[in-house]
């Protein structure tokens, strides 16, 4: 076979090998139906959350900024939220204490209704109830199922999130995917409640404190003023208007140090809760908010590669991880960089309030009454800290009551009536064509690797040798023998094939016709006896005087084709040098004679000692026109090789797709041994090829004898009565 491939050898590859190709085409899209068949249909619910309108954190005692669009990283934020482990984890327990909830076993569309009570579906159904068994499946929802069948998303650019679970039950799909969003915005409402709660105790603690230090201060003045004689009257001067500007400038100061003091405790709180996100939103960095938004990309990535992949080892994920391990570390770098600025704000905010304390102290050391102006000063600094705590209180009884929390939900999710799925039947002619495709890679590869012999062109190329014809096998001979059948079929292939094979040999026509034929093989079953039979039979019908010599002396086939009995054998023939005659038998329907042997536990090469089977050979050859041997295969026997040295012609026969070429060009090699096959005839040895399947062999389009009694076989067939 050559190297190179044009358009037409692979036309005639795949339809020769049609039968390979459609079969594995069967095959695979049977396998690749049963197993869409076996993965049940899948249902995705979904409900939607919508993001409210942002409010600033009331940190310190500050009122937050109303109305404020939701932004991109909050949406981000949310949605990062609902996909955290933790969150997960509390819709698996809250799950797994709901009466309600119980994991439904796969199911499938055509189960529903009156289909559920079909003898198919009930088969399907008990199939994947066994497959999931096998794959160890079980009925209980795992975290891992729960990660990557939930898919949260921002819906078509609106404030609105998807939170969607996919399952094989509508039921079960819609229960999950609506606990994750109640659970969510259940969570997030007592979260705010909580911090609204925290306040509220904390001013609940710290007004009574405060009441009581004005009141304590207001009557030291008071009782200072009567001690001493002192009117309660409005000062006037530069250095009363100076002490009542340092006193308005201490009580900013301190409402500013109080400030910074709470939204960095606050923010330290989020930090240790784990609140990166409302650590991030109290800080505004702009950097901070950049690594948040690709912290976010990554961990939808993340998921996105969780849902694709069954290992959590897969080079891309792990990939993925890695970046967001660096961004977090970035984030954690940044965060406690603006903390420490916090820190130093905060120590700034402090030596201020020292600074404006100790002028004061100056200011009153140096004017008259100082004590009293300390007093009244600590006084009205107490009394504004508790005008301001208690607006503080009301304004966050105000908000506790129409308090939100942050994220409602806009629907609940409904079991779905058609699965989110692909139909099965989609999947049939992508699979029909792959395996058409892999079919035919399958018989280019059967054919490249196809080292048997097919037409005369491979025993050329092949071996060397020339090659006689090709035989055609035979079938539905209703008990004849290939010998009878040859003589009543005279138009038959098989018959035109053993004619040219006669014809082939020049019987007849050449002073040196080769008489003695050696018919043989290179290994069992390949056709030498039938063939040797046929050739004797035809020979002997165009009136040659022709003897069928059997010489395998393991397996002696000719008493078996042309019947009879033997009580002698050749070897005891020539020991005795008893007549030939005494062991030629007739046969009358083939007119032609034959020499069986039987077979005895005798060494062969006991007939070859002493010049016994060459003055046999050559008392035959003169005798008959024709001396035909069926002799034992070349390979692994002696006797052959030898008596290959003593015969005019050999012919090596060889099965139509099945010898390989290897051992063909082995026996050869034997035959072309140092003077085994040194004669003066040229082409001593030839090669048939037997037990051909014209059907098969004309669709390698070879042009020969045997495409066209195939192709034209009414013609060769049919005759004019």
């Amino acid at each position: 076979m050559s190297s190179g491939l044009s358009l037409r050898d692979l036309s005639g590859i795949l339809l020769r090998r049609r039968g390979l190709i459609l079969t594995t085409a069967v095959v695979f899209t049977t396998l690749i139906c049963v197993g869409v068949l076996l993965v049940s249909f899948q249902y995705t619910a979904k409900a939607l959350l919508e993001i409210e309108a942002q409010q600033s954190g009331l940190i310190g005692g500050q009122a937050g900024i109303f109305g404020q669009p939701a932004d991109e990283p909050s949406l981000q934020t949310e949605m990062t939220a609902l996909t955290s482990q933790d969150h997960e984890r509390q819709v698996l327990d809250s799950l797994s204490h709901d009466p309600t909830f119980r994991r439904a076993e796969v199911k499938m569309e055509s189960e529903a209704a009156a289909s559920r009570r079909t003898s198919w579906a009930a088969s399907v159904a008990w199939l994947r109830r066994a497959w999931l068994r096998a794959i160890g499946a079980s009925g209980e929802l795992t975290l891992q199922q729960l990660e990557r069948h939930l898919n949260v998303y921002q819906e078509r650019g609106s404030h609105a999130i998807a939170v969607a679970y996919t399952s094989p039950s509508a039921d079960e799909a819609a229960l999950i995917a609506n606990r994750v969003a109640e659970l969510y915005v259940e969570r997030r409402g007592d979260q705010k409640r909580a911090s609204t709660d925290r306040a509220l105790a904390w001013l609940g603690e710290r007004l009574p404190q405060v009441k009581d230090d004005v009141d304590r201060l207001e009557t030291a003045a008071q009782a200072y003023r009567a001690s001493h004689s002192l009117e309660d009257t409005k000062r006037t001067g530069v250095t009363d208007q100076q002490l009542t500007d340092l006193h308005k400038q201490l009580s900013a100061a301190e409402t500013d140090l109080a400030t910074r003091r709470a939204r960095l405790e606050n923010i330290r709180k989020l930090v240790d809760a784990g609140s990166i996100g409302d650590v991030i939103d109290q800080l505004g960095s702009p950097l901070l908010v950049a690594l948040h938004r690709q912290e976010l990309t990554l961990l939808q990535a993340q998921a996105a590669e969780r849902a694709t992949s069954f290992s959590e080892n897969q080079p891309k994920l792990m990939q993925v991880r890695s970046q967001l391990h660096e961004v977090r570390q970035q984030i954690s770098v940044e965060v406690n960089r603006a903390l420490n600025s916090l820190m130093s704000e905060t120590a700034l905010a402090t030596t201020v309030v020292q600074l404006i304390q100790q002028r004061l102290t100056t200011l009153e050391s140096a004017s008259s009454d100082m004590r009293l102006r300390t007093l009244e000063r600590d006084a009205a600094s107490g009394r504004q800290q508790y005008e301001t705590l208690l607006q503080r209180r009301e304004e966050l009884y105000q908000q506790r009551q129409s308090l939100s929390a942050g994220v409602h939900i806009l629907s609940l999710a409904w079991p779905p009536t058609r699965p989110s799925s692909a139909n099965p039947l989609l999947f049939v002619p992508p699979a029909l064509i792959s395996s058409l495709i892999v079919g035919s890679l399958l018989a280019l590869v059967k054919e490249r690797l196809d080292t048997t012999f097919r037409s005369e062109r491979d025993v050329i190329s092949a071996v060397g040798v020339p090659c006689l014809g090709l035989v055609p096998e035979l079938r539905n001979l209703g008990g004849k023998r290939p010998h009878d059948f040859l003589r009543g079929s005279p138009f038959d292939p098989y018959t035109e094939a053993i004619r040219s094979l006669v014809a082939a040999l020049q019987l007849k026509t050449l002073k040196r016709t080769p008489k003695t034929i050696l018919i043989s093989s290179s290994v069992p079953g390949e056709g030498k006896t039938t063939l040797a039979v046929s050739f004797a039979a035809y020979a002997a019908l165009i009136g040659n005087r022709v003897l069928l010599l059997d010489l395998d002396f393991r397996h002696p086939e000719i008493l078996r084709e042309l019947g009879g009995t033997t009580d002698k054998s050749l070897l005891d023939i020539i020991q005795s040098k008893s007549p030939t005659a005494d062991l030629i038998q007739y046969s009358p329907s083939l007119q032609f004679e034959y020499m069986p042997i039987s077979r005895l536990p005798v060494d062969p090469l006991t007939a070859f000692t002493n010049g016994h089977m060459s003055r046999l050979l050559l008392q035959l050859r003169e005798k008959y026109d024709c001396v035909i041997i069926d002799s034992a295969p070349l390979l692994a026997v002696t006797e052959t090789r030898v008596l290959a040295q003593m015969v005019d012609k050999v012919v090596l026969v060889v099965k139509w797709g099945s010898t390989r070429r290897d051992v063909v060009r082995n026996a050869l090699g034997l035959l072309r041994s140092p003077g085994l096959l040194d004669k003066d005839q040229p082409d001593p040895v030839s090669v048939v090829i037997t037990n051909v399947d014209l059907k098969k062999h004309a669709r390698y389009r070879y042009g020969d004898s045997g495409e066209i009694l195939m192709k034209y076989k009414k013609y060769y067939t049919q005759t004019t009565q």
